[in-house]
């Protein structure tokens, strides 16, 4: 993809050189389509047109230097540059051959979450109301009369003008067990409607109601569909992969000597 120019604009000269050729727009064009587009300028702004030319005039200076330097006849340029298009050729095919246009449909999404529902098992879980402030006996007080049928605004309304440092949480999001000990311990007695007793901890009083509790079960799809779909297109990319190894290794009859590698000794290996 290039940005468009007319005829008129292609051959508009844009850049003049003293000791290298003249730029035209559509030269401009061409090495701007290097870069990604995010950097390319954006509707008809000065400011970006002009970031965007001195950000392709640096790196053509920068390049020119370098090759008048003899950078291109460097032996550790060479090598360096030949390990980049090793990585670029193997990321390239990965990605334009090998897993190009996997896109798992319904179908194989629930097959996939069939075959693999054991991932996807949560823990058990509860949902809480809390009060918690640094006076045990305010807690106490509030313990007292939510346990005899008090509703939480109230006693957040009532008691928020006896302690302004009050916190209190109406209903906590699903706190797995083991995500806070503390809780765990504390509501590990109670039913749904409960209420605890007082729990100090660090000289910070707290009281607890448990709203709902929810058995370890296996989450459904429609509660973890962006996470499974990824997983899926993941599982799926991994599989063409195997495969690809699979026939490229019985192509070139790869077999590793496991005896001799390991009696290789790599403590002396140059550290990076």
């Amino acid at each position: 993809m290039r940005i468009t120019l007319s005829g008129e604009e292609e051959t508009t000269i844009v850049v003049e050189f003293k000791e290298a050729p003249d730029w035209t727009a559509g030269e401009f064009a061409d090495r701007l389509d290097w870069y990604a587009q995010g950097l390319w300028p954006r509707g008809q702004s000065m400011e970006q047109l002009r970031e965007s030319m001195d950000l392709v005039v640096r790196d053509y200076l920068i390049q020119k230097v370098a090759e008048d330097a003899g950078l291109d006849k460097s032996p550790e340029f060479v090598d360096f540059i030949s390990n980049r298009e090793r990585e670029m050729r193997v990321t390239y095919f990965y990605y334009n051959n090998i897993i190009a246009g996997i896109d798992p449909t319904p179908q194989d999404i629930d097959a996939y979450y069939t075959e693999h529902r054991e991932r996807y098992r949560s823990p058990a879980s509860y949902k809480v109301a809390v009060f918690t402030s640094e006076k045990p006996e305010l807690i106490s007080l509030i313990a007292d009369e939510w346990r005899a049928g008090a509703s939480f605004p109230d006693l957040r309304d009532k008691y928020e003008e006896k302690d302004p440092a009050l916190k209190s949480m109406g209903e906590s999001t699903w706190i797995y067990m083991g995500q806070d000990p503390v809780a765990d311990n504390v509501v590990s007695t109670l039913e749904p409607g409960g209420v605890s007793a007082p729990d100090i901890q660090n000289g910070v009083a707290s009281v607890y109601k448990l709203i709902a509790r929810r058995e370890p079960r296996i989450v459904n799809y429609s509660e973890a569909k962006e996470r499974i779909d990824g997983d899926a297109k993941t599982w799926y990319q991994e599989q063409a992969l195997k495969r690809f190894l699979d026939e490229a290794t019985a192509k070139f009859g790869v077999t590793i000597n496991e005896k001799a590698l390991n009696s290789l000794d790599l403590s002396t290996a140059p550290a990076e």
